[in-house]
């Protein structure tokens, strides 16, 4: 009878455990096969969730600041032009609007404005500084306006232009012979033409010529500010029968019509306005107050908000043609100035002859 044992005899230990090794090696893989396959369910469709990207809300339109110009009936054409040609930089360089205006209401001060800058006799203007305190004002007027807490006022004198116009015309004309055309209803009233008389007095004295005909200069006369250019023409003629070498055409009586024959006429001319292309041979010089200086000076103040104040605005001399006004006498000239500016000369009134 034949014996076994298991594991037989001659296996070694070591071929014995790598039997049991691929022993579990064949349940574990039987295993895995026989196992239960996972339900496979009806395939789920993948849907795409769109991105939905947060949309910033659109920024409001920035609504540029604004600066009114405000030149009302009273207002001298030259300040008028002077103030526009400034404050139109002024207001690019600091991104603002610049709206012109022949009047202003309470309802005109929306929020957007800023800078209010009124030429002329400026009535009213107390009273709006004072219901809308965010503004700033400035006033560019000849009046007695008083500045206030958003109120400032740039004091013109119309009496110092005239003056300077009588003296610049006496003293550069040959024997003396110099007049004017003057607005019998502007801010001088009557006193106008003793004004533009007392500034070339003030230089030569009684000013009476070596030839004739004989008559004491500087020589005025006046009409309405609204006289036609044919008017001023024949004012001009009458004055001319006492031989006017250099003339002072003021705001009202400028037109092309009046100064061109002029110029023709070889007369030499004085006004308030820059001359054109075509009279600058005959130009001498043009004689202005310079408001735009003084707004300067007040400009940054007024963006920030900074009380009023009032300011002095002195005479100023552009377009001058040495040929016609040499430096010499233009020395002269702004020596009178500074004295008009300091309070050492009254144009109403000359010394004692």
């Amino acid at each position: 009878m034949m014996h076994f044992s298991f594991p037989p005899a001659r296996w070694s230990s070591a071929r014995w455990s790598r039997q049991i090794a691929l022993i579990a090696l064949v349940l574990v893989l039987a295993a895995c096969n026989s196992a239960t396959p996972l339900a496979t369910g009806a395939p789920t469709a993948a849907i795409d969730q769109a991105t939905v990207t947060s949309q910033p809300s659109p920024e409001p339109t920035a609504v540029a600041a604004k600066v009114i110009l405000v030149s009302d009936s009273s207002a001298a054409t030259a300040d008028v032009q002077n103030a526009e040609t400034h404050l139109t930089a002024l207001a690019a360089q600091n991104n603002m609007a610049l709206v012109k205006a022949e009047t202003l209401a309470a309802a005109d001060l929306t929020a957007d404005v800023k800078v209010v800058v009124w030429v002329g006799a400026a009535s009213g203007i107390t009273d709006l500084a004072g219901g809308a305190p965010q503004v700033q004002f400035v006033a560019i007027t000849a009046g007695d306006l008083q500045s206030a807490a958003n109120l400032s006022v740039i004091r013109s004198h119309p009496e110092d232009v005239v003056f300077i116009a009588g003296y610049i015309s006496t003293l550069i004309a040959p024997d003396w012979r110099g007049a004017a055309l003057l607005p019998s209803d502007g801010p001088l009233g009557d006193e106008v033409q003793t004004i533009f008389e007392n500034g070339g007095r003030f230089f030569c004295g009684r000013c009476a010529p070596a030839y004739a005909p004989v008559v004491l200069f500087p020589l005025s006369a006046t009409l309405p500010s609204t006289s036609p250019a044919s008017a001023w023409q024949a004012a001009f003629e009458t004055l001319n029968q006492n031989v006017i070498e250099v003339l002072y055409v003021s705001d009202p009586a400028s037109s092309p019509e009046l100064l061109t024959p002029l110029k023709d006429a070889g007369i030499t001319l004085i006004g308030s306005q820059p001359p054109s292309a075509e009279l600058q041979s005959n130009w001498a010089a043009t004689v202005q107050m310079d408001n735009a200086s003084v707004l300067d000076t007040l400009w940054l103040g007024l963006l920030a908000g900074k009380p009023g104040q009032t300011l002095e605005a002195p005479v100023t001399l552009s377009d001058i043609n040495p040929d016609k006004f040499s430096p010499g006498r233009q020395d002269l000239v702004q020596t009178m100035i500074s004295n008009l500016q300091n309070g050492l000369v009254d144009p109403f009134s000359v010394p004692a002859q």
